[in-house]
């Protein structure tokens, strides 16, 4: 007779499942981020009272607090897998997922430099913290590459408010993009100055730290489209693209395969930029009035874009000979002369080159000759200095019998 081990109970293997998952950090952070838009009424787009943004945006500081001063409680028991769940989603609450603090620029632009300047002080301090939990897998130069694109998260509603006198123009918004598309110069910058640190691949919660501010600045600026009512056009997406190849530069794939795609996703994206900005609407392009008279396009500025993106993924060996080329053409083309007064010149110093050749060339037979004498006297010269130049051939030894 064989004994059978008791079967376990659904009831303790559903406890059991739910001590290994732990589900519940993810059920607070959904309760706190649905509690802030039921309380800022974000689904209807209403302006709430700023005493209220304040309270909400302090609680939700209070929270991210707790959600950190636990990550590193639990990092330091051993627990990671529950401690980098609480550091990730730290993160969505960092960016200003909430997007409390445009609201409160909105509502006063002098009490919103002021709360943004604090939660700038604020994510830095909690950065610092994220680096310490995870082991300073967040570098010096990650850390500052996301502390900036948190700065430019928060400057971005302050300096369109600041400019806001009825309306914002739609250049305003595309040179914005241009800000957020190329945050990841920063990135390189503090690369080239700090180093990558001690690990070359970004750990999972680092790169969240690294990847969601860039993320959560796309979306903040496409919802300032909606609220200044400003249309989107196809070159606005110039910059990301070539954002996004910088980023996909530093990626190090491991298979043959892999290194292909991705080569030829660098190559290809900043062709794409060229051709989404190639519509050039006025509403966009700029003069530079008045040192130079050419009218800046959105194309113009997508293929110099693309062409230092080329240089510095592709060409780096010597990249001192493309820029300083670079740069020449491009001051030639924005302070030369237009192609219109090009094509004038050129044409009047093609008319000037045929008359003076119609006048030289002989026209009667006895000109002919005189040509003909010339150049009889000219070949003459030079053969006898040709002759004149060559050595003496040495003469042969007689030899004495």
């Amino acid at each position: 007779m064989t004994w059978n081990p008791p079967t376990e109970s659904w009831r303790r293997r559903l406890l059991r499942r739910v001590v290994d998952r732990n589900p519940f950090y993810l059920i607070s952070a959904a309760c706190m981020l649905g509690g802030c838009l039921a309380l800022t009424n974000s689904l209807s787009w209403l302006s709430l009272p700023l005493p209220r943004l304040l309270t909400l945006i302090a609680t939700i500081n209070v929270y991210e607090g707790m959600l950190i001063v636990l990550a590193v409680i639990l990092i330091g028991r051993g627990l990671l897998r529950d401690g980098k769940i609480l550091l990730i989603l730290e993160a969505f609450f960092l960016v200003d997922v909430t997007f409390l603090d445009a609201e409160v620029v909105t509502a006063n632009l002098n009490v919103g430099m002021l709360v943004s300047g604090v939660l700038l002080a604020l994510a830095a301090v909690k950065l610092w913290c994220v680096m310490r939990a995870i082991g300073a897998d967040l570098s010096p130069a990650r850390f500052i590459y996301a502390l900036a694109q948190v700065a430019a998260l928060l400057a971005i509603p302050c300096v369109l408010r600041a400019i806001d006198h009825g309306a914002i123009s739609p250049r305003a918004l595309y040179a914005t993009w241009w800000v957020v598309g190329l945050m990841p110069v920063v990135q390189e910058i503090a690369t080239g100055i700090w180093g990558v640190g001690h690990r070359q691949r970004v750990p999972a919660v680092a790169a969240v730290y690294l990847v969601l501010p860039w993320i959560s600045l796309a979306a903040h600026v496409g919802i300032l489209h909606y609220v200044y009512g400003v249309a989107y056009y196809g070159a606005m997406a110039a910059p990301m693209l070539l954002g996004l190849t910088l980023l996909l530069n530093r990626a190090t794939p491991e298979s043959l395969h892999a290194r292909a795609n991705l080569f030829a996703l660098r190559a290809i994206m900043p062709i794409a930029a060229i051709v989404v900005s190639m519509n050039h609407p006025l509403a966009l392009g700029m003069t530079l009035k008045p040192f130079a008279a050419t009218h800046v396009t959105t194309t113009m500025l997508a293929v110099s874009g693309a062409y230092l993106v080329y240089v510095y993924c592709f060409l780096w060996h010597a990249a001192g000979v493309f820029l300083v080329g670079g740069a020449g053409v491009a001051l030639m083309y924005l302070f030369g002369p237009s192609v219109g007064q090009i094509e004038n010149t050129a044409w009047r110093g093609w008319s000037w080159s045929t008359d003076v050749a119609d006048r030289l060339v002989s026209k009667t037979l006895a000109q002919w000759g005189v040509v003909s004498v010339l150049a009889s006297l000219v070949f003459l010269i030079i053969g006898a200095g040709i002759s004149l130049s060559a050595p003496r051939p040495v003469e042969p030894q007689r030899s004495s019998d």
